[in-house]
């Protein structure tokens, strides 16, 4: 249950390397806080624009960075392959990647099923602040599809194919590496709100487990997409066929 990081030991004693996983740790979380869950409050720009908007202004970000650890890297002659993005055992890792999902799709289908079946006042008050996150029209959903996939793609390659192998070389140890790059991943959702940097950590916990046990990132970044697109998408159905919720602006911030 482990992954190789000698190929990042190089890695350890150069400038760009540092430099890339500073912003992925530290401006990227307090950007998110700053500008996104304080935008949500109405205080910043990130509140002033559209939920669409802002979906895609994430996005774009996601890729930027995932274009900037690309550009270090390759000048440092490490491949997809070395971050994980390979499919070495191709039977073994579709073969627990379809059985994960479809765990995960049932649970999903349960978690919708008590949504749908609880009471209108009860439902408007476990979504009075999903509101503000998710989707309610088809502009939304289609931008928020696109963001959500993109996540998936994007940030296991960043802290899950990048973060962890980089910790685990510089500190000797793949399960420290796992901890932290998992609070990293928190930290990177800091626009969600405390609750939202929990949540999104243990998740980053258990995808990082995976990633471990598997040796692969595609199945997390199947995970990680299909419960974007499943948490948000559940959401989205369930505030537009509650009637007691009010409808959600389109001048909040993203999830």
């Amino acid at each position: 249950m482990s992954i190789p990081v000698t190929s990042f030991s190089g890695l350890l004693s150069s400038w760009d390397t540092w430099a890339f996983s500073a912003m992925l740790v530290i401006v990227l979380p307090c950007f998110a806080y700053l500008c996104l869950y304080r935008g949500a409050k109405g205080s910043g720009y990130f509140g002033k624009i559209s939920k669409s908007g802002t979906y895609l202004w994430i996005t774009v970000s996601l890729w930027s960075m995932l274009l900037l650890m690309s550009v270090v890297t390759i000048r440092h002659h490490i491949s997809m392959a070395d971050l994980g993005l390979h499919l070495q055992q191709p039977v073994r890792t579709i073969t627990i990647t379809a059985t994960l999902f479809l765990v995960l799709a049932v649970m999903s289908l349960l978690d919708f099923r008590k949504h749908k079946g609880m009471s209108p006042e009860d439902l408007t008050k476990r979504l009075a602040d999903l509101r503000h996150f998710f989707p309610s029209g088809f502009s939304e959903i289609v931008t928020f599809s696109v963001m959500a996939i993109s996540a998936g793609i994007c940030e296991e390659l960043l802290y899950r194919g990048w973060l962890l192998h980089l910790i685990g070389a510089s500190t000797g140890s793949i399960w420290i590496g796992l901890l932290l790059s998992s609070v990293a991943f928190g930290l990177g959702h800091a626009y969600q709100g405390p609750q939202g940097i929990l949540s999104t950590g243990f998740v980053g916990l258990l995808l990082g487990l995976i990633f471990l046990w598997v040796g692969s990132l595609i199945p997390v970044q199947i995970l990680h997409a299909f419960i974007n697109l499943s948490s948000g998408l559940m959401c989205a159905y369930l505030l537009a066929n509650v009637r007691k919720i009010p409808h959600p602006s389109n001048r909040v911030s993203s999830p």
